[in-house]
């Protein structure tokens, strides 16, 4: 083999680095993390792009059998965060009603008035579910106090309740692992696998 040594100028020879370094298809896997931190970062999804689809295949696969995530020592304030939930976060305006705790939402008529209140049971942010139940409630502002009766027969009780704004029921998602991608620090996507 014949190398050629041709000058070049320092902002060309770093460039020429730079694209080698991503551009390189060798399996180098500092290169490859950061070639896999970029895929989860897109927001149509981490196989949308065919270059993505076996490095992200074999990241999930890793995955599964508790290899550690891969990093990339170029990602500066960009990272990862692997969680085990099937919920999402409650929406903007919103938050998770704690775990036990009672919720109605502020436009449900009253009993007295004819009406039936759909009364909510708080899961908190939903870790350790485990498929059952109602979902993940989250409320918007509260705006008062009340007692329900939450129970049946020789269960039934009392119990306080608070009065919401807004109630809104997250149902579970397919599948609890998720990736979380941080860009500059702030939350680029979320991943599903």
């Amino acid at each position: 083999m014949r190398i050629r040594f041709v000058r070049l100028t320092k902002g060309l020879a770093s460039l020429i680095i730079v694209s080698g370094a991503v551009l390189n298809t060798a399996p180098a896997f500092a290169l490859d993390a950061c070639k896999i931190l970029l895929c989860l970062a897109d927001p149509r999804g981490p196989k949308t792009e065919a270059e993505c689809v076996p490095d992200i295949t074999e990241l999930f696969e890793m995955l599964s059998r508790g290899k550690p995530f891969p990093t990339c020592s170029l990602a500066g304030g960009s990272h990862v965060e692997q969680k085990y939930n099937y919920f999402d976060d409650c929406p903007s305006g919103t938050t998770e009603l704690p775990t036990g705790s009672y919720a109605i939402q502020s436009t449900t008529v009253p009993r007295l008035l004819g009406g039936t209140e759909t009364i909510y049971t708080g899961i908190g942010s939903g870790e350790g579910y485990a498929g059952t139940g109602q979902g993940k409630v989250c409320v918007g502002s509260k705006v008062g106090d009340t007692y329900v009766s939450v129970g049946q027969y020789d269960d039934a009780r009392t119990s306080p309740a608070g009065v919401y704004s807004t109630v809104f029921l997250m149902r579970p998602q397919w599948s609890p692992r998720i990736i979380d991608v941080f860009i500059g620090n702030a939350l680029q996507s979320r991943v599903r696998w």
